[in-house]
């Protein structure tokens, strides 16, 4: 496929090597890719912006001379015209490992008897390249909220009287609900609090989180 694309380059053949061409685009796109499939799943979710002089960047090294379209205008166009499925969230499921919340960016997966998955591009799996790229598919939010969802928060503080007492009050008084809290403490006076929340949607969990993060005491509010 690569010699195919590559054809409109004068390149000399140590170029085409895989090793030698993931280690120009690791370099230039300043991320690490172990295979050509990630290249390609990093320009579909748009981590890899393909900008007009990302090509001067990945060729000067070797002093390429352009010939005609670049190989990677071309893949652009391939993802751009791959088929996407927008598929509204409603009624599929809701992945657990990162409670994906209304508002933020997401993405389907399709999951062998369970119809499909929804992960929040945050979600460490995603990060990881866990996930098989090729079972992935575009999903959108309703325009129209419905329903409540959960959001996890990890809250460093002050071990000191009334800080959970303002934390309870400030999520009350944003229309907040606490279902679960974790608080551990050290003997340096620390305190870690995990919550579980109910929120409507990501701006809702944003503003409360800023809300927390003014409380003094508070020293980090965090999504996890």
């Amino acid at each position: 496929m690569w010699e195919k694309e590559i054809k409109h380059y004068k390149v000399p053949a140590d170029f085409l090597k895989e090793e030698n061409l993931l280690k120009n685009l690791s370099s230039v796109a300043n991320v690490r890719l172990k295979r050509i499939e990630n290249f390609y799943a990093h320009v579909g979710f748009g981590k890899i912006v393909l900008e007009k002089n990302f090509m001067e960047k990945l060729l000067s090294a070797e002093k390429i001379e352009k010939k005609k379209d670049t190989f990677l205008k071309k893949v652009v166009t391939k993802v751009a015209k791959k088929p996407k499925p927008v598929i509204q969230a409603k009624g599929v499921h809701l992945a657990k490992c990162c409670s994906p919340i209304m508002g933020e960016p997401i993405i389907g997966y399709i999951t062998s008897g369970k119809g499909i998955t929804v992960h929040s591009l945050r979600c460490p799996l995603i990060e990881r390249e866990v996930l098989d790229n090729q079972r992935m598919v575009e999903v959108s939010w309703e325009d129209t909220p419905k329903g409540l969802f959960k959001g996890k928060l990890l809250i460093k503080a002050e071990d000191s009287p009334g800080v959970l007492a303002k934390l309870t009050s400030a999520i009350s008084k944003s229309d907040g609900n606490i279902t679960k809290a974790e608080v551990t403490t050290s003997e340096d006076k620390k305190a870690q609090i995990k919550l579980i929340l109910i929120i409507r949607d990501i701006k809702h969990l944003e503003a409360m989180m800023k809300k927390l993060s003014a409380i003094k005491k508070i020293s980090s509010v965090e999504r996890i």
